[in-house]
């Protein structure tokens, strides 16, 4: 088979290198920028800590962002590091980091209902990253599900996460 026109033919085939070349940086663009957002959520509503029960009745806290809301002019991002029990009647574990923060004081919320328990302490520097750090002793609390707010403030920073736990 004999090709008519050699320059029609090269044409043709240029255009579809272009073209593919296009669609994989676009489909690449794409995939990049759909990774960035799923990192950066500290506007989110949305809490993120990710807490499953295992067979052995334990519960799997998953690290992840939580929701943050502004109250004052900065905003203090709380990334939820373990948040629940690690086994049946077990204390309530609450474990954060802290940005944009080398101090203040952390407040914690727990309500079921009309029950609602109030502990503080203060941000603490852990090594290379600040924290507020809790232990909620099992027999202040009640089997069921609680709501824990926890409130960090520095200056005129501060911020919100909020999730719910089972308590068993």
């Amino acid at each position: 088979m004999k090709i008519k026109n050699k320059k029609s033919y090269k044409r043709n085939i240029y255009i579809v290198v272009v073209f593919f070349t296009l669609m994989a940086s676009i489909i690449g663009i794409f995939i990049f920028s759909k990774k960035s957002s799923d990192v950066t959520l500290p506007n989110s509503n949305t809490p993120g800590v990710t807490v499953d029960k295992n067979a052995d009745n334990n519960l799997n806290v998953t690290k992840n962002e939580t929701s943050v809301t502004t109250t004052n002019t900065s905003i203090l991002n709380i990334t939820t590091t373990a948040l629940g029990q690690d086994q049946k009647q077990g204390p309530i574990l609450i474990r954060t980091i802290v940005d944009n923060v080398t101090g203040g004081s952390c407040s914690y919320k727990l309500s079921k209902g009309s029950i609602i328990k109030n502990y503080s302490s203060e941000v603490s520097f852990s090594g290379t990253y600040y924290s507020c750090n809790y232990t909620v002793p099992y027999a202040d609390l009640s089997a069921g599900t609680w709501t824990i707010k926890i409130n960090v403030a520095q200056d005129n920073k501060s911020g919100t996460a909020s999730k719910d736990v089972i308590v068993e």
